[in-house]
C-alpha cells in the first residue's frame, strides 16, 4: 500500500433502490437480503479492514460509511435493513478506532 500523508476511505458502493419495486413481507427472498448485507455491509467492513493497519500505523485517519435514505423510510425492508446495519457498523469501529487516532463516521444522505 502506498503512504498517504491523509489515509482516507470513503465507503460507498451499493445496489440502488427502487421505491417502486417494493415487496411484501411474504414476497421477500432470504438470498436477496444476503446480497444486500454482501455488498454493502461487508464491502464496507472489508475495505476497513484493508486499511485500518496503515491508518492505526500513521495514528491519523478517517472512514466516512455512506448510508442512505432507505434507513428511515418504508417501502424498502432489505434496503432499510442494509442502511441500519452500515449505521450500526459504523457505530462500533468509530467506538473502537477512535482511540487510534482514526475518525469513523456515517454520512445518510438527504
Amino acid at each position: 500500500m502506498v503512504s498517504a500523508p491523509w489515509p482516507i476511505l470513503v465507503n460507498a458502493p451499493a445496489s440502488p433502490t427502487q421505491e417502486a419495486s417494493a415487496r411484501s413481507v411474504t414476497d421477500l427472498v432470504d438470498d436477496d437480503l444476503r446480497r444486500e448485507i454482501e455488498t454493502k455491509v461487508l464491502g464496507y467492513l472489508r475495505f476497513a479492514r484493508a486499511v485500518v493497519p496503515h491508518m492505526t500505523a500513521q495514528g491519523w485517519g478517517r472512514i466516512i460509511d455512506i448510508s442512505g435514505l432507505t434507513a428511515r423510510r418504508t417501502a424498502d425492508t432489505f434496503g432499510s435493513v442494509r442502511n441500519v446495519a452500515v449505521a450500526a457498523m459504523t457505530k462500533n469501529l468509530a467506538g473502537e478506532l477512535g482511540p487510534h487516532g482514526i475518525n469513523v463516521t456515517v454520512v445518510s444522505p438527504g
